[in-house]
């Protein structure tokens, strides 16, 4: 009953933790998403013609956010990842992807919002 008990204690104390990685590691790729996206593509759009990224900018700031990503979740997170989904770079990819997705999101809910309240404002003053 003690070892039976033992082995339960030790699982959970197992799964604690890589729960606590997998956040880590989650965090960092949206501290990297976010790192990446305020310097890298608001420089890259500043400097386009049209305010969009060409295929091998994207595919730089979407390594430069990976290589980050890794940097700041270390090895352990790394490892965690890999053991609760199996393949690492299948996960780390479609975080990347995912956060992106959001940052776009959120900066087009937050322009339209500034468009509406602008809107309002101008309404008022004629």
């Amino acid at each position: 009953y003690a070892a039976s008990k033992s082995s339960e204690l030790k699982t959970k104390l197992h799964n604690a933790e890589i729960e606590k990685y997998i956040k880590t590691a989650e965090d960092a790729v949206a501290t990297a998403v976010g790192a990446v996206n305020q310097k890298l593509v608001d420089g890259y759009k500043e400097l386009s013609n049209n305010g969009k990224l060409t295929d091998e900018q994207q595919k730089q700031v979407f390594t430069e956010a990976k290589h980050r990503a890794m940097l700041i979740m270390g090895v352990a997170g790394k490892a965690a990842v890999t053991e609760l989904y199996g393949s690492f770079d299948d996960w780390i990819d479609n975080k990347i992807d995912y956060y992106v997705g959001l940052s776009k999101l959120k900066k087009k809910h937050s322009l339209s919002s500034l468009r509406i309240r602008r809107k309002n404002i101008y309404a008022k003053e004629t």
